[in-house]
């Protein structure tokens, strides 16, 4: 038959598990450094919106290029490199796979007015339209004015 021996706990331990069950409920800490960590908290989860919304961003633009403007690679391609690559897939996108501003249709044209693709130039202002320019030399100064006016 085996005995079994209790021994009894040292006098001056008699409250440990209650020490150990003030140490688990004490408040966090207040003061700097949890202003600190707070702080890095939210600026992990700012820079991951901004990150998952350039990659959101990344995904339609590829999907919505024309597919003869695309550089590198074809159209699957990007889809799959911004789709699986995350945030470099969409870096590498933007650098060098999307259509250039001057190629995509209602894209910014170069400085100086260049035309449009499509043939369309840019809205140009009533004083720098020599064509409305001449509508005014070609009338006749009576004095009167203009209908409508």
């Amino acid at each position: 038959m085996a005995t079994t021996v209790v021994v009894p706990e040292p006098p001056g331990d008699a409250f440990a598990h209650d020490r150990a069950d003030r140490r688990v409920a004490r408040p966090a800490r207040v003061g700097r450094a949890s202003y600190c960590e707070g702080m890095a908290i939210e600026f992990g989860a700012i820079l991951t919106l901004v990150m998952v919304g350039t990659w959101l961003f990344a995904i339609f633009d590829v999907i919505t290029a024309p597919v003869d403007q695309i550089r590198l690679m074809q159209k699957p391609l990007w889809v799959l490199v911004v789709l699986l690559g995350f945030i470099l897939g969409a870096v590498a996108w933007f650098a060098v796979g999307r259509p250039r501003a001057s190629e995509r249709p209602g894209g910014f044209p170069r400085p100086g007015g260049s035309p449009r693709p499509g043939g369309r130039s840019r809205p140009m202002a009533p004083d720098d339209d020599p064509e409305f320019l001449r509508t005014l030399r070609s009338r006749p100064d009576d004095g009167t004015p203009p209908a409508g006016v």
